[in-house]
Formats: structure tokens, sequence, C-alpha cells
């Protein structure tokens, strides 16, 4: 008898028909990607570029008949960037290609810390004695000096400025010591007409032995020459004058300068002067005559105001 070939089992084949349907649908899945990757290369390389947008033609002008002309409207057309944002706030367009002007930063201004004081402006230089003729002597003080010179109308120059004549500060007579409020050197000038002029040095310094210098230099004389002579002082004061004075309305002046009417120069409004110095005041009134008055002006002096009370004569 012959044997019959031994049937395979149910359950393989089955199992073997369901892998053959996976392995279908899995080469469909295959084949499909790599349909569509072949298809986007090429849309993806022609893909067209924009365009360069055309240049924007001029709009025609229509011509329009005389009567129906009419004027045009400015308008302001927006900036095209911030370039031309800036050339517009400014007001003054920029040449292309070329930087325009940097603005310069402000200086700041210096800090000055609280409750810290500001600090003080530079003092004035002392001024220099190099610079004028070589002084004949040095003399040192504290404080004043006192000038017995001969002759006593010599006229005196402190530092470049007129402060009266010798007779006005020697301490006698009506006189005062002359201060020199300032530390330092000073430039002492004596001169008169006829005379070698003095050049002194008077150096005040609290080192100095003395409160009060005397000087009692002779001036030398070199040729007879006339001179007018300065009289005294009328009036001493520390720096306030009050005027009576009739006519109430002439003019007071110092040196050729215009101070005022007379009148505005009362008890409730002196004239005030600076020293030390000599001051020489000068009343004149249309119809009288011109009176001259020395008025003294010193620290040490012995009245707080000086009260001038004169009629002026009449020519």
């Amino acid at each position: 008898m012959t044997a019959r070939p031994a049937q395979a089992s149910p359950r393989i084949s089955r199992l073997t028909y369901l892998l053959g349907i996976a392995a279908v649908f899995l080469a469909a899945a295959i084949a499909f990607a790599l349909w569509r990757r072949t298809r986007a290369v090429p849309e993806t390389a022609a893909a067209p570029q924009p365009a360069a947008p055309a240049p924007t033609a001029a709009p025609a002008i229509a011509s329009v008949p005389p009567s129906e002309e009419f004027a045009a409207t400015p308008v302001t057309l927006p900036t095209r960037g911030p370039r031309e944002a800036a050339d517009a706030t400014v007001g003054a367009p920029r040449s292309a290609g070329e930087p325009g002007p940097r603005a310069r930063r402000p200086t700041p201004a210096p800090r000055v810390a609280l409750n810290e004081a500001a600090p003080a402006p530079p003092e004035a230089p002392a001024p220099s004695l190099s610079a004028g003729p070589p002084v004949d002597r040095t003399v040192r003080t504290r404080r004043y000096a006192k000038f017995s010179v001969s002759p006593d109308q010599a006229r005196i120059f402190v530092d470049g400025r007129y402060v009266g004549i010798a007779d006005d500060w020697d301490d006698h007579g009506g006189g005062r010591t002359l201060e020199f409020p300032r530390d330092g050197p000073h430039r002492v000038r004596l001169e008169l007409p006829g005379y070698r002029t003095l050049n002194l040095e008077v150096v005040a310094t609290p080192s100095a032995g003395d409160e009060t210098v005397d000087i009692g230099d002779d001036l030398k004389r070199e040729s007879r020459v006339e001179f007018p002579k300065i009289p005294k002082t009328d009036e001493r004061t520390v720096g306030r004058v009050e005027f009576n004075v009739t006519p109430p309305d002439a003019e007071l002046s110092e040196g050729g300068r215009v101070l005022g009417r007379v009148s505005s120069f009362g008890p409730g409004s002196p004239l005030r002067l600076s020293g030390p110095s000599v001051h020489e005041l000068t009343l004149a009134s249309p119809g009288y005559r011109t009176r001259r008055l020395r008025i003294l002006v010193a620290a040490n002096a012995d009245r707080e105001v000086a009260k001038i009370k004169l009629e002026l004569k009449k020519e």
C-alpha cells in the first residue's frame, strides 16, 4: 500500500497567508513614498521666482482747459526709511553716500555733592612789581603807613591809583594813616612836578615789626617848576556823606562824572564813597560859583557820616 504525504497544519497555512498580505501592503507603501518624493523635487525646483516690480510710470498729465485750472495742493509723502526720516525731521537733506554731521554732545555741568559748597572762583593775582620801574627801597608794615614826606604836596599813587597827597596821610592836622587792607607787596609812587619820582615797595604782612611804618623820605629837587597847590581836606568819613546845600538842584560830580543832584544825597540816602582815598567833588549850578570839596575816606576816620552844609555864592 502506498503511503500519502502528510498535510500541513491549517494554522501554519493561515499564518503564511497573512504574512504574504502584509508584505504586499509594505511593498505598496514603499512604492507610494518613493513616488511622492520623486514628484516633490521637480515641483520645488521649478517654483517660479517673484518677479521684480516694474517701475511705476509717471502718470500722464491731462491737459485741462484754462477755465478748469486750479492750484495743486502739495502732498507730503511718507519717507522710505530711517535715513529719509532723519532728513525730513532735521529739514536739511543729506547727500547720498555721505554721513550727516554728528551732533556735539553737550558738556555736562560739574557735579556738586550734597551738603558741599561749590568751588570758589580763583582769587585775583597780586599786582606784579616787575613791570614798573625799579623800586628805590622796600619797607614792611602790618597794616598802615604814615607819610612824613617833604614836600607834603607830593601826589601819592598806590598800585597805580591816586589816593591823595602826602599831607592827607601824615597823621597830623586832620590827616590820617594810609591803610593797606590786603596783605602782600604794593607799589607806592610819590611824584611832584620839578622833583624826582620816588618808587617804594610796601609789603603788608602780619610778620612785620610795626603796625604803622613811617615813610619820611625827601623828594630830590631837579628843577623849579610851578605846580597847583592842593588844599587840605574839608571832611573825613568812613564812607558816607550827607549834603545840605543851597541851591538844592546843584549838580554833584567827581572827575567829570556826574553823580546827580545834591538834594539826592540827604540824610535818608547819603552818598557812599570808597576808601582809603581822598575824593575831590565838585558842586556846580547856573548863576553860582563852582565849589570844590575834598573828602578823606578811611576806616580809621573819626566820623561815620560826614555832613556837608553850605550855600553856593552867586556870581
